[in-house]
């Protein structure tokens, strides 16, 4: 079943920037009161960001994750180059053996 206009345009990210959020585009308090608007001012307000909620969340891309990515790779390359250095002193430890 879609979603209805009055729906929580909600994408978690919840950053405010001069008392609107970037990821749904609503105000402060408008966030605020979500729960205690009826639908009608739900759908009010959805019709002012201009963007009914389900096309919108299955568009957008989750917000930071770039970031969260890059970060992500370099910890992995981090480890990848320590797990080398321990398999390289294992080998120096561990006599290998010769064929007969």
């Amino acid at each position: 079943m879609g979603k209805r206009l009055h729906d929580d345009p909600c994408i978690k990210v919840c950053k405010f920037d001069q008392g609107i959020c970037r990821g749904c585009l609503r105000t402060r308090d408008e966030v605020k009161g979500w729960k205690a608007m009826t639908g009608e001012q739900r759908t009010a307000v959805v019709l002012r960001i201009g963007r009914p909620p389900a096309e919108e969340k299955a568009s957008r891309p989750p917000a930071g994750k770039g970031k969260k990515l890059k970060k992500l790779d370099r910890k992995i390359a981090e480890l990848e180059a320590r797990l080398d250095e321990l398999r390289r002193k294992r080998a120096k430890k561990t006599p290998k053996e010769t064929g007969p």
